[in-house]
């Protein structure tokens, strides 16, 4: 067991919360770890320091307020979310539409939510010889053709 693990885990050691493999694998660790050891003590002290407090009393009327609240029925709370979060929101659509827009106009028909051409298709093997058959405008034209193999599939 690590540092991290030991002293998230202190607390339930401490109070004998944690079961028998996970108590002697930090008992080990505190053995062989100083600073573990500083921490147990110092979680140890604050324990004992606590425990001696006293517990504080209920208000005279904590029965009857408690009784009360039991009978009445629960308000629903509605959630609602700050201005200035919708607004961020709001900012940000009109940011990616605005940015959407500048994109087509001046790029034209370049600029598409979803690409026009369909994707590759690799389900019959391509001999590794055969070109690509397009118009020179595209960046694979005269590119060799890979086989199916050559993906992995």
């Amino acid at each position: 067991m690590n540092c991290k693990a030991v002293q998230s885990n202190l607390s339930a050691y401490l109070d004998r919360e944690l079961g028998h493999d996970e108590f002697y694998e930090v008992r080990a660790h505190l053995v062989a770890c100083s600073e573990c050891q500083m921490e147990e003590q110092d979680l140890r002290c604050l324990k004992s320091l606590l425990s001696e407090m006293p517990s504080p009393e209920p208000s005279v009327d904590f029965e009857s307020r408690l009784i009360g609240s039991l009978r009445q029925p629960a308000a629903r709370k509605v959630s609602r979310l700050p201005f200035q979060l919708w607004a961020a929101a709001v900012f940000a659509c009109l940011a990616l539409l605005s940015a959407f827009f500048t994109l087509k106009l001046k790029y034209g028909a370049q600029v598409a939510v979803a690409s026009a051409k369909p994707a590759p298709s690799f389900a019959a093997e391509v001999r590794q010889d055969q070109v690509y058959e397009a118009d020179a405008s595209d960046p694979y034209f005269g590119a060799p053709m890979l086989t199916t193999a050559e993906y992995g599939r």
